[in-house]
């Protein structure tokens, strides 16, 4: 086979042929890129629609915060950069050389990239070594480039395709742009939620805030007590500039609302409470309406937080953490007192001690309130109205002075800056205290209220005060008929000075006077009427102050007038005991006929009484034997006689053979039956009992009888001493008479 001359084939004619087909190729190569681009820009504009309507329908549904639709925003933009990845730049990046591009259009029409191909590279067969025939290669070449001539290479390209995806584009670009300009607020919010993080909600009917929430989003509740859930559904909106509105109480993120006017709260039908404690545990509950705009919902005492969410109407809140913290409370109080007339104030920590807070008048007093946490504020009221000169010394101490007039009844608030909680109340009386006047009791015992003029009164005078005796006397009043007039004289007798000799000696606030008052050297006559009275001042800082016991009144009688009252109480005290001697033997003859146990209560009921007389006439006759000692009446022997023959043995009867003889009554029919040995014994008792009051009967009479001869000696005594006075007195005249003559 012969080889052609390469110099005689026509290079121009080939090179001609391989540059049109190349420039066809170019062309088709911007075309393809334009489609390429066009359906990219289609795919990343429906993605960015996509994206932009379903976040604008499900933010408008679900009010995403901003947290999720961040999350959401990143999600959509980087679904947003694969597609235009996917779709536009990697498309973009392939080189679709003329091979490729012969390639992609032999799929179309087949037989085209083997004519491409042909004429591109054939040519390049001829600098080979071992080259093809020369004339085959051009006739090729040009037979091909002739044939591509011939064909219309960019109508391979769908164009009806690309001006869809052009109308397309245009079509969902229109609806963002007349959506944009037909709602251009919702589509500004929507930017500036999803671009640009704005918390300004959408525009809803109903806004929900909860009282007591911080701007920290924490809501402080009592630690271990049901706590109330304040819920407002038509909270307060602050203006902050711009048609902005803020709602506060939400949480960590304030409410935000856009709009020209202040926005107005639809409350809702009801409002659902959902909260997780620290166990991990879920609860739900409902609030409750009590008024027309307001909820409230009772939480159980909690002691580890606990977060909560609302959902009411068309708003929800949340999560809003619950913070269990103890209520502020008084950790300690003082009063410093400076009483009158001291030197020192006197400290008193309240609480310590079981006494009153008690204090005098123009007593100078500072109340010292220390708290257990700092706190916000603190209120003291005096019966209910704000206390004058209440003062804040620091964030937990506050003062109060004030000068003592009045009793305050005082209530403390106080108000931590911890979720502003109020404490519980704490009450503090503070009382008035009055210096009385001293307190005397004044009694003469053993006397009664005749007396003749020589008696002695055991007098017994008791004085108290509040913080200290000063003086002690005695008022002296006596009362006499004078020239037919009465004449009344008074006399203040000192008994005690009861003033301390130094400072450091403490005050006595009770003091007892006992001692008789001799009435013998007071010049006191029958008829006369003495009235005593104790008296006494104190040593008050504020003045001195007199007090006053009752009047002990005494009528001065002769001492045979009130001898004569005497006898006559003994002997009606003699002649009830007169009536007990016959009880008591009328018992014994009881005993001794008894033949059953059915008339042993009578016999121990008439006992009883027995019993009870003969100590009655053994007090009444020990009583009048006193009275006759401190009155000097009867003389020593007289007395003697009365206590051991009359007194003695009545107490000696009643304590020894009557007790007994009640004991015996008791135990002769313990067993049901009479016991005879026992009746016996009571018998020998009630026997000897009578013999005994017989005796003492026996000695009351001689004792009257002694009493008798006495008083007859003594008037004839007087009426002797009556008879020598006259008889002087007659012999004085007669020897006067004789000297005149």
């Amino acid at each position: 086979m012969s080889v052609a001359d390469p110099e005689r084939i026509d290079q121009s004619a080939l090179r001609q042929a391989q540059a049109r087909v190349m420039r066809r190729l170019d062309r088709l190569r911007r075309a393809l890129r334009a489609h390429l681009i066009v359906e990219g820009m289609f795919w990343v504009v429906g993605a960015v629609f996509a994206a932009v309507l379903v976040s604008l329908l499900l933010d408008r549904w679900l009010r995403f915060d901003p947290p999720t639709r961040w999350v959401l925003l990143a999600l959509a933009l980087a679904g947003i950069a694969y597609v235009v990845y996917r779709r536009l730049i990697q498309p973009l990046r392939v080189p679709l050389e003329y091979l490729d591009l012969a390639e992609l259009l032999d799929r179309r029409a087949p037989g085209v990239g083997q004519q491409i191909s042909n004429v591109l590279q054939l040519p390049d067969l001829l600098t080979a070594e071992d080259h093809a025939s020369a004339s085959m290669v051009q006739a090729s070449v040009l037979d091909c480039a002739q044939a591509l001539d011939r064909r219309d290479l960019d109508g391979t390209l769908n164009r009806q395709r690309r001006r869809k995806l052009l109308g397309e584009v245009g079509v969902l670009l229109g609806l963002a742009l007349g959506f944009a300009v037909l709602a251009p607020d919702v589509t500004e919010l929507w930017a500036r939620r999803w671009l640009a993080g704005s918390p300004v909600r959408w525009p809803q009917q109903t806004y929900l805030s909860v009282q007591g929430v911080g701007d920290d989003g924490v809501l402080m509740v009592p630690r271990g007590e049901l706590a109330l859930v304040q819920i407002d559904a038509a909270p307060e909106f602050e203006e902050q500039g711009d048609g902005r509105f803020s709602v506060a109480g939400r949480g960590k993120t304030p409410l935000v609302v856009e709009s020209t006017a202040v926005p107005k709260s639809v409350p809702p039908q009801g409002v659902s409470v959902s909260y997780r404690l620290s166990d991990g545990s879920k609860r739900r509950g409902n609030a409750e309406q009590f008024d027309e705009t307001r909820f409230r919902y009772e939480l159980p005492p909690l002691a580890e937080p606990a977060t909560m969410h609302l959902t009411g109407g068309d708003d929800w809140l949340g999560p809003i953490l619950i913070e269990p913290i103890d209520r502020p409370a008084v950790r300690s109080l003082e009063i410093s007192a400076l009483r009158p007339g001291a030197s020192q104030p006197e400290t008193i920590r309240v609480g310590e001690g079981t006494s009153q807070l008690l204090f005098l008048p123009k007593t100078q007093l500072e109340l010292t309130l220390v708290a257990d946490a700092p706190l916000s504020a603190a209120d003291a009221l005096n019966t209910g109205q704000p206390a004058s000169g209440w003062s804040r010394q620091d964030e937990r101490t506050y003062q109060l002075a004030w000068t003592m007039s009045e009793s305050m009844a005082l209530e403390f608030r106080l108000r931590g800056q911890r979720g502003e909680l109020l404490s519980k109340p704490y009450f503090l009386a503070i009382g008035l205290l009055k210096d009385r006047e001293p307190r005397l009791t004044i009694r003469a015992a053993g006397v009664g209220r005749r007396v003749t003029p020589v008696a002695r009164l055991p007098l017994f005078v008791r004085a108290n005060d509040d913080f200290g005796l000063g003086n002690l006397a005695l008022d002296w009043e006596l009362a006499s008929i004078r020239e037919g007039k009465q004449h009344v004289e008074t006399e203040q007798l000192p008994l005690a000075d009861l003033t301390p000799p130094d400072e450091n000696t403490e005050l006595l606030t009770q003091f007892e006077y006992d001692n008789e008052l001799a009435l013998s050297d007071t010049g006191l006559v029958a008829g006369n009427v003495l009235k005593l009275r104790g008296v006494a001042t104190d040593a008050s800082a504020l003045g001195e102050q007199t007090g006053h016991s009752r009047w002990l009144q005494f009528q001065i009688v002769t001492p045979d007038e009130l001898f004569y009252e005497i006898l006559m109480r003994q002997r009606e005290q003699r002649a009830q005991f007169a009536e007990a001697l016959e009880s008591a033997k009328a018992q014994a003859k009881g005993l001794a006929e008894l033949d059953g146990t059915a008339a042993l209560p009578g016999l121990a009921r008439s006992q009883q009484v027995i019993n009870r007389r003969v100590w009655k006439v053994a007090n009444q006759l020990s009583a009048s034997l006193v009275e006759m000692t401190l009155n000097d009446l009867a003389n020593e022997q007289a007395r003697d006689n009365l206590q051991s023959a009359i007194i003695t043995p009545l107490e000696t009867l009643h304590a020894d053979l009557l007790s007994r003889l009640r004991a015996e009554i008791d135990a002769v029919g313990r067993g049901g039956q009479v016991a005879e040995d026992k009746r016996a014994e009571a018998q020998a008792l009630a026997d000897q009992s009578v013999e005994v009051m017989e005796s003492i009967l026996a000695q009351m009479a001689l004792w009257e009888s002694f009493i008798d001869v006495i008083n007859q000696l003594r008037h004839i005594v007087e009426q002797q001493s009556d008879i020598l006075k006259d008889s002087e007195e007659m012999q004085q005249e007669r020897t006067e008479s004789l000297f005149v003559e």
